[in-house]
């Protein structure tokens, strides 16, 4: 007589996606924060922890699609890492990085959208990512078309909020994931 185990299996929670969390949350929260203080030292240095928050989670979640077979997202999520990584190259905004951010916020557009168009999220986490590519798109454009844009403006501060909502969105499917 054969036996169907009607049990969940327990979820494990290991370093991984426990790394993986802790460098998005740390991401979305401190770039929110840092978001929110006028322009110093204090903003800089939240901003460039953010960063590497967020470079760690998509690297960890880039390791993960991959596991998976989502080579797309886990491409998008690499590319992602590397535009975290290229806001620094110019020192960051107050040591005259704007070219640097500009040039970050061109590569945020093909991340976002290769993470967000294949169905590995929710729908709406989906949706959130894409979205946000638009204001950075238009951000990137603006510079390579001769204008200053900031990372202090509006296109800038729209990409980021929507970033950081699907940031909570990934966060929320790697807590509820069965299989870590």
């Amino acid at each position: 007589m054969t036996t169907i185990s009607t049990q969940i299996p327990a979820r494990r929670w290991t370093a991984e996606p426990k790394l993986t969390v802790a460098g998005l949350a740390v991401g979305a929260v401190l770039g929110q924060v840092g978001g929110a203080l006028g322009v110093g030292t204090a903003q800089t240095v939240l901003f460039a922890v953010s960063s590497i928050g967020l470079a760690v989670g998509a690297i960890m979640l880039a390791f993960r699609h991959l596991r998976r077979g989502e080579t797309l997202v886990a491409a998008g999520f690499i590319i992602l890492a590397v535009a975290e990584t290229m806001i620094w190259t110019g020192g960051g905004p107050e040591q005259g990085g704007e070219s640097a951010f500009a040039g970050a916020t061109l590569f945020y557009v093909p991340a976002l959208l290769m993470v967000s168009l294949p169905t590995a999220f929710p729908a709406w986490v989906r949706a959130l990512g894409a979205a946000a590519a638009i204001p950075f798109g238009i951000h990137a454009a603006l510079f390579l078309l001769g204008a200053e844009p900031t990372s202090q403006g509006a296109q800038a501060i729209a990409g980021y909020i929507l970033l950081t909502l699907a940031v909570v969105g990934w966060i929320v499917s790697v807590v509820r994931s069965p299989h870590q």
